[in-house]
């Protein structure tokens, strides 16, 4: 028996003979109720446990931005692991994949999923105040040294030229910020 095959005109002449009322079905059910593209319900029970058994319970907190790299290619158009966006722009480094298992598939995120996982990593790091004399430290054109020497996650934008260490706009807010609380 499908779940949503039509009533067959046998069915509805014995539910009338037996005396029970027959009840019209309403117009937004109508379509769900009689429709012929519905799956049975034992396919529809397999669907979704092979849908669960698939799913790699992949989360945000388990993505280290130096994991991932950019696609060389660009932009591809296929499913974000995380999200279900539509682009991914970073794919697993293949160390990482192979640390995994000799069996996995390599991950592919995309841009925000990537950028909310830097954002993560870098709230994780404590600068110390009074590292970098902040009157020192002076602004740079972004990606001139490389990236962060102190999270090594975004391009340098700042540098101290006694130390030579380079540090993002991120870093240099939150530098600015534990010297502002000390104070």
């Amino acid at each position: 028996m499908r779940v949503c095959d039509p009533p067959s005109a046998e069915n509805e002449i014995a539910k009338l003979d037996s005396g029970a009322p027959f009840v019209e079905p309403e117009e937004e059910n109508a379509s769900i109720i009689y429709s012929n593209c519905c799956k049975t319900a034992e396919n529809v029970r397999k669907t979704a446990a092979s849908a669960e058994n698939d799913a790699p319970g992949f989360t945000i907190a388990q993505v280290s931005p130096d994991d991932y790299s950019v696609i060389p290619d660009g932009v591809q158009f296929e499913k974000c692991q995380l999200c279900g966006g539509r682009t991914v722009h970073y794919t697993e480094k293949f160390q990482v994949r192979q640390a995994r298992g000799p069996n996995a598939t390599t991950r592919r995120i995309c841009q925000g999923c990537y950028t909310r996982a830097r954002d993560r990593a870098q709230s994780a790091v404590q600068v110390l105040p009074g590292t970098l004399p902040l009157s020192e430290v002076e602004s740079i054109a972004p990606g001139s040294l490389g990236r962060c020497d102190v999270c090594g996650l975004q391009a340098a934008a700042y540098r101290h030229p006694g130390s030579s260490t380079a540090i993002c706009s991120r870093c240099y807010e939150k530098l600015v910020q534990a010297q502002r609380d000390i104070r």
